[in-house]
């Protein structure tokens, strides 16, 4: 039987003769059963909606996850960005105003070198990279890097290099750019790939692309190959190349304020090994990051200017080593999609990269799905298999 019947039950057997009193017990054992019942009705809320609403929580990620993975398929559209794209017409590489035939006219993407051995051959530094617009760094056999620098039809750099041979994945992610592809000779899927794709090819070996060597250096004589801009276009055109064109993965805004960007932020990238480890250190002042290189101040060799980045971009790939290559060649993904870190403005914006072809330019997202927007200037990517060998100020 119910309490409060039980209740009842015994207030009739003692013949209790004050209804009053009777009542008053029964109203208050009724107030004291509601309490007792609110009490556990709250303590059950209270255990049940952490995980609900974690359950939402995570049932939202999903749906999110969902619509950035169609985003980076190119099944959806991104979501507006936050930036208001700066107007006019601009270099689709670097953000600044250009002529209107400079913006129509295709980049040069090159194959710049970055050995640098203690006690043996080295390289650094070289010429070309403080003037590029774009420079992407990936692993190479050995542990080595290289850098794909991207120049637009703006820029008119007289000494670039010493620049090197391709492989697959050079061609493949300088592709999406439909730029004037530069090198230095390639591996024998490094040609294939090239032929494959039918990028423009301007290589010194079998196009005869101009160049010039420099051996004051005392290096050998694979490291002392250099270019100029001019001649390259030259050449292209001479070869019957469309020099219209051009693809890019940037979009630009106007540079945050100086009272909206973040403080002091040393970004390093440990790539591979110590003589390859890349450091960025913000200037809030500025608004820039400059880099340095096996712990040292990255420079041109013959202007002596600094390497200043605007932007810097990690973006995470599958990277290992061809077992089948006698000579430890590597092979990158370049298609798909993964995490990516973009720092600007002294602060850093977790995202995504993606791209469904070789042909495509990259797209980059923040966590919701927008287009991330990028300020005028150098950008420096680096692809990397894991954000483990990352740190930064700006991530702590």
């Amino acid at each position: 039987m119910h309490l409060l019947g039980r209740i009842i039950n015994k207030g009739n057997i003692i013949k209790i003769n004050n209804s009053y009193l009777l009542l008053y017990a029964l109203i208050s054992i009724s107030i004291l059963i509601l309490m007792t019942s609110c009490k556990v009705a709250k303590e059950v809320e209270e255990l049940i909606k952490p995980t609900e609403e974690s359950e939402i929580a995570e049932e939202i990620e999903i749906i999110k996850e969902i619509k950035i993975e169609k985003i980076l398929k190119g099944e959806e559209e991104p979501l507006e960005p936050t930036f208001e794209e700066l107007s006019g017409i601009r270099s689709l590489y670097s953000g600044v105003e250009v002529s209107e035939q400079q913006r129509k006219e295709r980049p040069i993407a090159i194959l710049i070198e970055n050995l640098c051995e203690p006690g043996g051959q080295c390289v650094r530094p070289q010429d070309g990279l403080a003037d590029a617009d774009i420079v992407i760094e990936i692993t190479d056999e050995g542990g080595i890097t290289r850098y794909i620098a991207i120049f637009g039809a703006d820029k008119i750099v007289n000494e670039i290099g010493p620049f090197r041979s391709s492989r697959p994945y050079y061609s493949e992610i300088a592709f999406g750019f439909d730029p004037l592809f530069v090198h230095f000779g390639a591996s024998g899927t490094g040609y294939e790939n090239i032929d494959h794709l039918g990028i423009l090819d301007l290589c010194a070996v079998r196009t005869k692309a101009p160049h010039w060597r420099d051996t004051s250096r005392g290096l050998d004589s694979e490291h002392t190959a250099y270019t100029k801009t001019t001649d390259l276009r030259q050449a292209a055109k001479d070869l019957g190349y469309d020099l219209e064109g051009g693809k890019s993965p940037l979009k630009f805004k106007a540079d945050a304020l100086i009272d909206e960007r973040g403080e002091e932020d040393i970004i390093i990238i440990d790539i591979t090994r110590p003589p390859y480890q890349a450091k960025y250190v913000y200037d809030k002042e500025t608004n820039s990051y400059t880099k340095y290189v096996g712990g040292v101040l990255h420079t041109d060799r013959k202007s002596g200017k600094q390497i200043i980045a605007k932007n810097l971009i990690v973006q995470i790939t599958d990277i290992t080593r061809d077992i089948s290559s006698e000579k430890g060649h590597m092979v990158v993904r370049t298609t798909g999609y993964g995490d990516a870190l973009f720092f600007m403005d002294g602060k850093v914006i977790k995202g995504y990269w993606g791209r469904t072809s070789v042909a495509d330019p990259y797209l980059y997202l923040d966590e919701e799905g927008r287009e991330i927007d990028f300020n005028v200037g150098a950008t420096w990517i680096s692809f990397m298999p894991s954000l483990d060998k990352v740190s930064s100020t700006s991530l702590q």
